[in-house]
């Protein structure tokens, strides 16, 4: 369960879709009009009663419930998709062990679930973010955060006081509009309501560890040491329980890091105040010698330019971060900022959208010539910062060393790389069906057939969150053979590419419309779990590792930033052991595209570089394929 807390990291944008008619025409006629019919006369009620300015809130109530899949349904992809992986071994065994669920504890799981349905908002409710968010197995550093970084290019100042006041101003002006209801809702298509609950914890969120849960981590120590040591804090009162109650209680922190290096940016065991390293000339220096950017501020990027600050955001120094919050701002000393998003809480496009805002409005505010914020004190002086006093027990200081030595294995143990891509000619929606579709191409060359996941937002529904997509089905396997064989034709490799993507298509809207496989089938287990059940069907289905999560970075549509700014993407950490992690951005007219490569270390099955190359060459072979015109149905 843990992996599945990792993999739901990134759920795409709710316009990372095709808009209609979509990039193949014959696939079917978009979203909208593929929906439920109950969805498109939502729609259309929408566009009649909702006014002219609607507020964040205002659909809510008109949101129908997340439907509950037929578990037949169900039981038959989920069996479909590991044969198709493995046909001859672990795919023979699961017809049997599927029967014996359908005939056995599966109708009771189901009738369960009916339930909760029919009493809650959602069938999921409270089973997704308990079970599998908050009961996460592994630290927060690598299992329950992801990034988002700053726009391309060098940033509007070099003073990180001002950037970080800029950028604070307008997180504080968005959760204003929020508190006003003012913010304009989030439309799929310019009519569908999407659920909105996820922005009333973007703000002061705080994860409250529990001795009864099970572990996942603070700074790398299992979560029930941090909880007795957060327990110490509150009961001993003084200055550290007030600055705990603080931080837990502050709409957002903001981490003033160190320059990220290119080394290992682990501090020294006996740094008593860690660092990331002496800042290079070339990197993060706020002003650059010999006329060069530093290599976090080409635009376009070169391949590997912003691995170090894309490694410094995901895990950060352990001195700095409080990974149980929702948002940590993250500036640098070049003035360069990026976020830092613990998952439970909401969902990436949630963050996405508030992140987007405020690079907005920090270019809209603007800066004066020696990089200041502009504006005034309006007739008030600022108060000065007070700085937080710990008075830390015995037990708890005593767990501070062995807690910089799991986190500093974790920094160790994580590989992460940007590349920057050509993309093919055509739309964004094309590009992100194309580079999809290369990504678990690349996967099976490297490794043959394995299983891959894709988070898809379901907030069209109730309370709805994010399901999860499976790749690598018979038609891109067919095409990876073709592309091998030399003899086959053109035609049918165009054929069977257009058959590949219409599958990949049919997944993205099945999940999207409360039909996906992953969520049920955790719910299930959930449910039998807490019916002491342990059916093997659900316990051989839930235990294949995922070789591979992507997702696009989170972006508002349309975006607020105008053209041609556009971030530089985000990242999360891999699903397992031995898998990738990837999110990309861009494409499209947008420039290159960008794609954040994660994976661990010392794994023998993985190395970003070397997928990297295999991706871009996948990516080549699929753009060539065939007029892009022709698959496009004339347009682009």
């Amino acid at each position: 369960m843990a992996e599945a807390a990792v993999v739901g990291a990134f759920g795409g944008s709710l316009g990372g879709l095709p808009p209609e008619p979509g990039p193949l025409k014959h696939l079917g006629r978009g979203i909208l009009n593929s929906a439920p019919r109950r969805l498109r006369r939502l729609g259309a009620l929408v566009r009649m009663f909702a006014g002219r300015r609607p507020g964040l809130r205002s659909l809510q109530g008109a949101l129908p419930a997340l439907p509950l899949p037929p578990l037949r349904d169900t039981v038959s992809k989920a069996v479909e998709s590991l044969q198709t992986l493995d046909p001859g071994g672990m795919g023979s065994e699961l017809p049997p062990l599927a029967r014996s669920f359908l005939g056995g504890p599966g109708p009771q799981i189901q009738r369960w679930l009916s339930l909760r349905g029919w009493a809650l908002p959602s069938y999921l409710s409270e089973l997704w973010e308990q079970q599998l968010h908050l009961g996460a197995r592994g630290p927060l550093p690598s299992t329950g955060s992801y990034y988002l970084m700053d726009v391309l290019g060098p940033p509007p100042s070099r003073l990180p006081a001002a950037r970080a006041a800029n950028v604070a101003f307008a997180f504080l002006s968005f959760r204003s509009l929020l508190r006003k209801g003012t913010l304009p809702p989030v439309l799929l298509q310019g009519s569908l309501p999407t659920c909105s609950a996820q922005y009333e914890r973007l703000f002061g969120t705080a994860r409250i560890p529990g001795e009864s849960r099970v572990p996942d981590s603070f700074f790398g120590v299992p979560r029930p040491p941090w909880a007795r040591a957060r327990a110490l804090l509150l009961q001993g009162g003084g200055p550290s329980s007030a600055a705990l109650r603080l931080l837990e209680a502050a709409p957002f922190v903001v981490a003033f890091d160190p320059s990220p290096t290119r080394g290992d940016p682990s501090p020294t065991r006996g740094d008593p105040s860690p660092s990331h390293g002496d800042p290079s000339p070339t990197h993060g220096d706020p002003s650059p010698q010999n006329g060069a950017p530093p290599p976090e501020e080409r635009d376009p990027p070169r391949d590997g330019d912003l691995d170090a600050e894309a490694k410094a955001l995901l895990l950060g120094p352990p001195h700095n971060r409080w990974f149980d919050k929702s948002l940590t701002l993250v500036v640098f000393p070049s003035g360069r900022v990026g976020l830092s998003v613990e998952l439970s809480w909401g969902d990436p496009p949630v963050a996405g959208h508030l992140w987007e805002f405020a690079l907005a409005m920090d270019r809209s505010l603007g800066y004066d010539q020696r990089g200041n914020c502009r504006g005034g004190s309006r007739g008030r002086s600022a108060e000065p910062p007070q700085e937080l006093q710990w008075n830390l027990p015995p037990q708890v200081s005593e767990a501070l060393p062995q807690a910089r030595l799991q986190f500093q294995a974790l920094l160790r143990g994580l590989q992460l790389h940007v590349v920057s891509l050509e993309p093919p000619p055509g739309p964004p929606e094309f590009t992100q069906e194309l580079l999809g579709l290369a990504l678990e191409l690349a996967l099976v060359r490297e490794r043959g057939p394995a299983l891959t996941y894709e988070p898809i937002p379901t907030r069209l529904f109730l309370e709805g969150r994010a399901d999860g997509a499976r790749g690598v089905g018979r038609p891109l396997l067919e095409l990876e053979r073709a592309l091998r064989d030399p003899e086959t034709p053109r035609g049918r490799r165009r054929a069977l590419l257009e058959a590949a993507l219409a599958q990949a298509r049919a997944r993205r809207r099945a999940a999207m419309m409360g039909a996906g496989l992953e969520r049920h089938l955790q719910a299930m287990a959930a449910v039998a779990n807490q019916m002491r059940l342990r059916p093997p069907f659900l316990a051989e289905v839930l235990r294949q590792p995922w070789a591979l999560a992507f997702s696009p970075a989170p972006r508002p549509h349309p975006p607020l930033l105008p053209h041609p700014l556009q971030p530089a993407g985000g990242g999360f950490n891999p699903p397992h052991q031995d898998g990738y992690g990837v999110s990309f951005t861009g494409g499209g007219g947008a420039g290159p595209v960008l794609v954040h490569i994660s994976c661990r270390e010392g794994s023998p099955k993985t190395d970003p570089r070397l997928f990297s190359q295999r991706l871009r060459a996948a990516l080549g072979e699929l753009g060539e394929l065939g007029e892009l015109g022709q698959l496009l149905g004339g347009e682009g």
